[in-house]
């Protein structure tokens, strides 16, 4: 080939060259500024968090957006008025499943707190709140060990409470089988075989002090 027809050919290609080379670095910059809002949006969109309104605790998520939240429609609200959420409350969770652990630990911790008190437990609050817990912990309990050994804890220490409610019934209906019994207000073998039931089951189960 020619030097001349050489030369013009490889004028041509640099300059068409250069021409694309124009639009490559904008297309470059806008794909890289696509990637960065979609990454954002995906972060934005699995944050949760929870804030209270008119007395009762709710649950918010972002949008699929750099930035806005909205209300989990999904979440019922819990009333504020007999539970403590101001450790979880305006915290940031990276998934639903975490924001509900929170949740699960706070009325877990209740309960615990309740069994604490010995034979003056309110076994209906310690129900309720068992209830309120094993709403979240089927959702949670795997991205955590500890919530399932926290439920099994609970669970043994209302078994043990059972036992020393049980145990108190059966010491104060001993003092009034004595009274029937001198009396003369009930059977004597019913009595006797009432009795022994008590003081088996208080040898077996005595108050925890």
């Amino acid at each position: 080939m020619p030097e001349e027809k050489r030369s013009d050919v490889l004028q041509n290609y640099n300059g068409e060259d250069s021409e694309y080379r124009i639009y490559i670095f904008p297309l470059c910059a806008l794909i890289f500024l696509i990637l960065v809002v979609l990454a954002a949006s995906y972060v934005n969109y699995n944050t949760y968090f929870f804030k209270i309104n008119d007395n009762k605790l709710e649950l918010w998520h972002g949008d699929f957006a750099p930035m806005g939240f909205q209300n989990c429609t999904d979440f019922d609200p819990v009333s504020t008025d007999s539970h403590d959420f101001s450790k979880i409350v305006d915290k940031i969770y990276k998934s639903k499943e975490r924001a509900y652990g929170a949740l699960y630990v706070v009325f877990i911790d209740e309960v615990q707190r309740e069994l604490d008190n010995g034979c003056e437990v309110d076994l209906k609050k310690v129900d309720h709140n068992l209830a309120l817990a094993d709403k979240f912990y089927d959702l949670c309990y795997w991205i955590n060990p500890g919530f399932s050994k926290k439920r099994f804890e609970v669970s043994w220490k209302k078994v043990e409470r059972l036992k020393d409610l049980l145990s108190l019934a059966y010491k104060d209906s001993l003092d009034h089988m004595r009274r029937a019994k001198s009396l003369g207000l009930a059977k004597d073998t019913d009595i006797e075989q009432k009795k022994k039931e008590a003081e088996d089951w208080l040898k077996q189960y005595p108050i925890s002090p």
